[in-house]
This record gives structure tokens, C-alpha cells and sequence, in this order.
């Protein structure tokens, strides 16, 4: 039978309240394991600190995890409660959800998966209370038993003070059982953590555990002289420091060199693989700023020709198609600049961009309607094409000119005949398409009667809660105001 949240749930309460953590299995269908296990590769170490998207990526191509994420929690191990709820904590392949993601991870932790307690614990330390000493006992007691992202954890809080009071102290005590094995990953974490209380034991925890081959120790220590925290030495040094860790495959470090490379900071002696890693972490990991880099690569400032117009098109849509925004003025941009002679590729383009405009992605159903309507025989006026831009774009999903085209209504401006209903549909369209600022605009029309329109606090505080919704700036603030008006 699927997997019950309330095998776990009463646990929880009883955590909350303060009561130790019974490290016995729970009933059966609350955690037993089966063969067909898809968290029975993951190691030992690997479960102590190894990186959330290494552990989940293990089991990603597994039908019984995919079945998972769908929400099938049958019959699922300690181990693989562990990797379902780490997806769904940090909206790995599946939409964020806390709620399935803290039953996951708080019913393996019942059932002693100590990384599963570590983020139980992360939930618990932001209460109050018994809740949050629950969470900082739990912490200190899977450290205490290995776990040394639970080691990690408590050297963060107490060197950020985030929900723990700073206590440099105690941070420097457990950045040491962090590194007590340099080549845990969790050293290189709580290194960092470190700088400000002890400088000289932050770079030396480092140099271990990049000795250990740590590249995630490599590459903080090279960041580290980058931005010389850690002293100076030159930047070809530093360079050399990110093409060590970047050959040993870390994607950040390769990050790096590329960009030592476009910026013309220093010269790599092997651009051409630390690209190929990026490459990787674009069209596997969906990782925009890699796109962005890659694309950044393919294309050359100083004559604005493309030296891969093919490859710049391909990462650069990825990276806008991904969310890295201003990739996505570079795609637009490239139409009509960078492909003189290459219908090929503006014919491409042209589908590329369709395909963004359906996605949102900031101007991009502008630049479709903008082409479609220079494709025409007959061109318009300045005033009429700008009219059916914003039209057209409006249509394909385009908030913003869907907002542009309803304030012309509400003036009377730009060859628009003044009509203010049509301004409030354009406004509410703009606001369903997610575009915050035509939901205040709609919410000030009818608060505040603009332009002949019908007073109507009741319509304008909708429109100001699904603007604070959209975390439009104010607009939370608009919205108590005229909630508390109509009472």
C-alpha cells in the first residue's frame, strides 16, 4: 500500500515536543528494503556529505524513483525516502513541495537515515522552542555519529547566526569535525564558513582537502586568492589552481577558466575541454549560467561576427530557455544583428523564439510579433505597427505589452481611441499572464477611479494579492491597505 503520512506525521508531533528520536525501524510498510533498492548504490561517505544532486542523479534513471515522483511512495527503503524527499526539497526533476518532502525525509530519519535527519533538522532549527533545541540535538548527534553534513550544518549556523546565535566558537569546533577527514565533502563547506573567525585554519583545511582531492576544496581555494582572501599571487597562479580542479571534471572551476578566457583576464592552456564540461552541465543539468558561458565563448566581441553562429544559437536559446534573462536579449539581439546572409539560421531562430515566447521569457513575443509584422508586404505607420506589435505580442502570452497596449486605451495615445473597460481587460490579461505590474495597474484603476472607470475596492484588492503573489514590489503593501478599506 502507499506509503502513509501518518506513520510519520504523529512521530513529527512528538519531535516537536521535545521527545528523543527512537532509532528502531517502524512499522512494516514504514521503511522496509526491498532488492530493487535505487538508493543501494550510494555510499557510505557519499550518504555522510556527498552533493544532493550527485546522491539524487545516482538514482534518477530509475523507474521505481520516476514512479516516485509521481507520488507513488510504495514500499520505498530508508535510503530511497531519503532521495524522493531531497527531490522534492529542492525541486529536483519535481515541483518544490515541504510537505511530502518532510514526511519523506522525517519517516527516514525515524528509521536512522542520518542524512535524512539533517534536513528534518533544517526544519526544526527554524522553529522556536522545544522544536528548534529538537533540531540543533539532532544535528549535534548525527555529527557526533559521522554524518558530517550534519557537522557542516552547525558550522553554517553558527557562523552566519541565521537561526542559532552566531557563536564563532562553536563554529570553529565544528568546521574541525567537518575536516576531522579532509576528504569528506563537507570540508570545503565548512571552511569557508570559517574566514572571518580563523583565516589562516580556513586556507589550511582547504590545502588538506584539496590534497585529498577535494575539488570542491580546490576551487574555493583558488576562488579564495581570486578574490585575495587568502593572500595574493598572480592570476595565471590562480588560473592554474581552477584548470586543476576543472581537469579533475568540477563544473565550476571549469566555469572559470572559460571565463579567464573571454574576459582576456589570463590564457587557458586547454579552453576547448573546460567548454565541453560547461556543454555538460548545460544540457544535462539545466544549468543556465553554463549555457550562458558556453554561448559566451562561441561568440566574439570584437568584430560581432559569430565564430559558431550554430553552437552561440543553441546555448544561448538554453540559457534564456532556462531562466539566465539576459541571454534572452542576446537571442533577440542576434536576429538582427549577428545573421546577415543566414536565413538557415533565422528561420531557426524565428522557431526558437516562438518556442520562448511560450515559455515567458522576457521579450521574446515581442521580437515574434515584431517579425511576423516586418514580414508583411505592406508596413504601417510607426503608431499602427507599434499598436500590432503589442497586440500580437499580447496574444502570444507578452504580460508587459499586453500593459503597454491597455495604458494607450486608458490615455487615449498612440492612434488608440480612449476606452478605459478596454484597459482594465488588457491589464487583466497582462496580469494573468504573470506580468505584476498590469495587476496594480487594474487594481489602481479600480481603487482609485482613473480615467472614468467605476470605483471598485473590492476588484482592486484582488488585483493587489495576486500582485504580491508575483512579489511585485509594494503591491503587499497596496493590498493590507485596501484590504483593511472595504472592513
Amino acid at each position: 500500500m502507499p506509503l502513509q503520512f501518518a506513520c510519520v506525521s504523529a512521530r513529527l508531533r512528538q519531535l516537536a515536543a521535545g521527545a528523543a528520536l527512537a532509532l528502531s525501524l517502524a512499522v512494516s510498510g514504514c521503511g522496509q528494503i526491498l532488492s530493487d533498492d535505487f538508493s543501494a548504490g550510494i555510499t557510505e561517505k557519499e550518504w555522510s556529505s556527498g552533493e544532493v544532486k550527485d546522491l539524487i542523479q545516482k538514482a534518477a534513471s530509475h523507474k521505481k524513483f520516476q514512479t516516485a515522483l509521481q507520488g507513488d511512495f510504495a514500499d520505498l527503503s530508508p535510503g530511497e525516502m531519503t532521495l524522493v524527499g531531497l527531490a522534492y526539497r529542492f525541486a529536483w526533476g519535481v515541483d518544490q513541495n515541504w510537505e511530502k518532502a518532510l514526511g519523506l525525509l522525517g519517516q527516514a530519519c525515524n528509521a536512522g537515515q542520518n542524512r535524512a535527519c539533517a534536513y528534518t533538522a533544517e526544519y526544526f532549527i527554524m522553529s522556536e522552542g522545544s522544536a528548534a533545541d529538537y533540531g540543533l540535538g539532532l544535528l549535534e548527534r548525527i555529527c557526533a555519529e559521522g554524518t558530517m553534513t550534519g557537522c557542516y550544518m552547525l558550522t553554517w549556523q553558527y557562523s552566519t547566526g541565521k537561526f542559532l546565535p552566531k557563536n564563532p566558537s562553536n563554529a570553529l569546533k565544528y568546521a574541525a569535525a567537518s575536516c576531522a577527514d579532509p576528504s569528506e565533502l563537507s570540508c570545503p563547506y565548512a571552511a569557508k564558513q570559517i574566514v572571518d573567525f580563523d583565516l589562516d585554519q580556513s586556507r589550511a583545511y582547504l590545502e588538506a582537502s584539496c590534497e585529498a582531492d577535494v575539488q570542491r576544496a580546490c576551487y574555493n581555494l583558488a576562488d579564495g586568492y581570486q578574490d585575495q582572501i587568502y593572500g595574493t599571487e598572480t592570476k595565471e597562479r590562480t588560473l592554474q589552481r581552477f584548470e586543476a580542479a576543472c581537469g579533475k571534471g568540477f563544473p565550476g572551476a571549469c566555469n572559470q577558466v572559460v571565463w579567464y578566457h573571454n574576459q582576456g583576464i589570463a590564457e587557458p592552456q586547454d579552453v576547448e575541454s573546460a567548454v565541453k564540461v560547461i556543454a555538460r552541465g548545460c544540457e544535462e543539468d539545466r544549468w543556465a549560467s553554463a549555457c550562458a558561458q558556453v554561448a559566451d565563448y562561441y561568440s566574439a566581441y570584437t568584430d560581432y561576427l559569430l565564430h559558431e553562429p550554430e553552437l552561440f544559437l543553441r546555448y544561448s536559446t538554453s540559457a534564456c530557455a532556462f531562466g539566465e534573462v539576459m541571454m534572452c536579449d542576446w537571442v533577440i539581439n542576434a536576429y538582427d544583428h549577428r545573421l546577415a546572409g543566414r536565413d538557415d539560421l533565422r528561420k531557426q531562430l524565428l522557431a526558437d523564439l516562438r518556442q520562448l515566447c511560450k515559455m515567458g521569457r522576457r521579450g521574446t513575443c515581442e521580437k515574434v510579433a515584431e517579425i511576423e509584422i516586418a514580414s508583411r508586404t505592406y508596413q504601417p505607420s510607426e503608431d499602427d505597427k507599434r499598436q500590432d506589435i503589442d497586440d500580437r505580442a499580447c496574444r502570444l502570452g507578452d504580460g508587459e505589452a499586453c500593459r503597454r497596449a491597455g495604458w494607450d486605451y486608458a490615455l487615449g495615445e498612440k492612434g488608440r481611441q480612449q476606452d478605459v473597460e478596454q484597459a482594465a481587460l488588457l491589464f487583466m490579461i497582462g496580469c494573468e499572464n504573470g506580468y505584476g505590474p498590469a495587476c496594480v495597474d487594474r487594481g489602481s484603476l479600480y481603487e482609485y477611479a482613473l480615467h472614468g472607470m467605476e470605483k471598485d475596492v473590492a476588484e482592486a484588492t484582488l488585483m493587489y494579492q495576486r500582485a504580491c503573489e508575483l512579489k511585485q514590489p509594494f503591491a503587499c503593501d497596496q493590498y493590507e491597505q485596501a484590504r483593511q478599506s472595504m472592513n
